[in-house]
């Protein structure tokens, strides 16, 4: 169980794999467990205006596989304050929907409008926060509010050999609860570069 990603020093493209037990009942109990592979690329559009892509593959316990395509189209609005507006766009397909018990509807779409505030403090400390409401869309349902916050904390990039970070996330969908489910899940992290 872990995560490992191979990243440009920019950060503008990167390729990962995690393998994580499926966080349900049935999940836990009978070792249901996914392997996510994947890529993402930063494209900058204009000085004010990025697209970040992230395409993947995710494979089950079970026969079910799921495509993901992500993408987010980010605008500066205020460089020196560090606040930017977002648009994100999700969507999936399970080859095997209600395999087990975890959320997997054959198709799932959201699109999520965010306003982000990004600051650094005189030590280097990074303060992130986010929020907002779009639309999502699953199989057989309709179309419903999407709702999305964080908050995040992040060291100094001056030791680039060294992260950590601490980030608490909520939102409306999750991996067993479907479109209608509060999620709420903190983080911390610790990454060493070799």
């Amino acid at each position: 169980l872990g995560s490992a990603e191979l990243r440009r020093a920019d950060w503008s493209q990167s390729y990962f794999i995690e393998r994580e037990i499926v966080e349900t009942k049935e999940g836990l109990s009978q070792g249901i467990y996914y392997t996510f592979v994947g890529a993402s690329r930063d494209i900058v559009i204009s000085d004010a205006n990025t697209l970040a892509v992230t395409a993947g593959v995710q494979e089950f316990t079970g026969k079910n596989e799921r495509f993901h395509l992500r993408g987010r189209l980010i605008h500066s609005v205020n460089s020196d304050a560090g606040l930017s507006a977002h648009l994100d766009a999700r969507y999936y397909h399970s080859t095997r929907s209600g395999e087990f018990d975890y959320f997997s509807p054959e198709d799932f779409v959201r699109l999520l409008p965010l306003a982000q505030l990004r600051r650094h403090n005189d030590a280097g400390w990074m303060f992130l926060a986010a929020g907002g409401i779009g639309v999502q869309q699953s199989t057989g349902s309709e179309w419903s509010m999407a709702r999305f916050a964080q908050l995040r904390l992040e060291s100094p990039p001056s030791a680039p050999s060294l992260n950590l970070f601490a980030e608490i996330l909520y939102t409306n969908d999750s991996i067993s609860g479907g479109t209608d489910y509060d999620y709420l899940m903190g983080r911390a992290g610790l990454t060493v570069a070799f």
